[in-house]
């Protein structure tokens, strides 16, 4: 399983990540998938993952843009576009 300390460093998350988080989570459940669904479909390898970037712990890794995309059947560009306005970033959705 993951490690939230890895995953952020240890340090704080800053508060456009729970925004961000409650978005994604309100994705999953219009989709009416649970974490470990999402992360199944999404080839995400822990669910703990879902459950970290929905608290607002972390900000999704840019292959889990692609891998939620893909699970929601959504253009994975634009899906990565939206994320990155909701984490208040500018230009990195293009690598996703």
């Amino acid at each position: 399983m993951a490690s939230r300390d890895t995953a952020q460093g240890g340090v704080s998350a800053p508060a456009e990540y729970a925004e961000a988080g409650r978005w994604l989570r309100d994705l999953r459940r219009y989709w009416h998938l649970t974490q470990a669904e999402l992360a199944e479909q999404a080839g995400i390898p822990d669910p703990a993952i879902i459950e970290w970037i929905e608290a607002g712990e972390i900000r999704p890794p840019l292959f889990v843009y692609a891998a939620y995309a893909r699970a929601f059947g959504m253009d994975r560009r634009e899906f990565a576009k939206t994320c990155e306005s909701h984490y208040g970033c500018k230009g990195t959705a293009a690598a996703a």
